[in-house]
């Protein structure tokens, strides 16, 4: 049987755990904990069921939280513990204050990553962002391929593919340079913050949030970076 957590939109200004809110009257979101630990809710905005899963009964029982403005309205809702902060949701109260939010997300991502590129002291061949969307997900993350591991990948084409065509191909394919060089955006929250958007414009600020994090990362990081002779930016979706 699933748990239920009752937020209410208007309450007063301030940060309260949810065990202060389960009395107080008025409209309200359900928040539903449900087996192997997955967490469900109807977003307002849109009437579409939100899921987060790895949301255990300790967590909603002691660290909920929510958030209210200055006029009382919902704003967060999230589980803190210590230092760590997870969003669950997140209440627009209009299109202008989700395009606000999702655009301080995306320069605050670009940001973070933008810094963790500029601590590499190699040789940069190649600057690749790639990133990924779709109903059941979202994924942006940037990647620096040294000249060393491209050389490797070319190195690796059997003799009859050793031609500029395959070398080129190679050497711009994101996917073969190693994982671990990947610097990944918190795509967990942005999903969540997309997913409280109204239905019409989710995703035009999709675009908007990879088009700002992509163009900020090339022109924080590119011209700081030792580069070779044939260096390129590269930024793509993969499927």
């Amino acid at each position: 049987m699933a748990l239920e957590y009752r937020i209410p939109f208007q309450f007063k200004a301030g940060q309260y755990n949810s065990l202060e809110l389960q009395n107080v009257s008025g409209e309200y979101i359900t928040l539903k904990l449900g087996e192997w630990d997955v967490l469900t809710y109807t977003v307002p905005k849109s009437s579409r069921e939100s899921r987060l899963y790895s949301v255990n009964e300790q967590s909603m029982k002691n660290d909920l939280y929510a958030t209210y403005n200055d006029e009382g309205m919902l704003k967060y809702v999230e589980i803190i513990s210590g230092d760590d902060t997870r969003l669950i949701f997140i209440n627009y109260l209009s299109n202008e204050d989700a395009r606000a939010e999702i655009m301080d997300f995306a320069e605050q991502s670009a940001d973070i990553i933008s810094g963790e590129l500029l601590k590499y002291k190699g040789k940069a061949a190649r600057l690749f962002i790639e990133y990924y969307r779709a109903v059941e997900g979202f994924d942006f993350a940037a990647k620096i391929g040294s000249d060393m591991e491209k050389q490797m990948l070319i190195d690796s084409l059997p003799p009859h593919k050793r031609t500029p065509e395959y070398e080129r191909m190679i050497a711009d394919n994101c996917g073969d340079y190693p994982h671990e060089n990947r610097i990944e955006c918190d795509s967990y929250t942005l999903g969540v913050m997309l997913d409280c958007c109204p239905n019409e414009i989710c995703g035009e600020l999709l675009d908007m949030a990879i088009t700002y994090m992509t163009n900020a990362i090339r022109d924080r990081v590119t011209d700081k970076l030792d580069k070779t002779d044939d260096f390129r930016f590269i930024a793509e979706e993969y499927d």
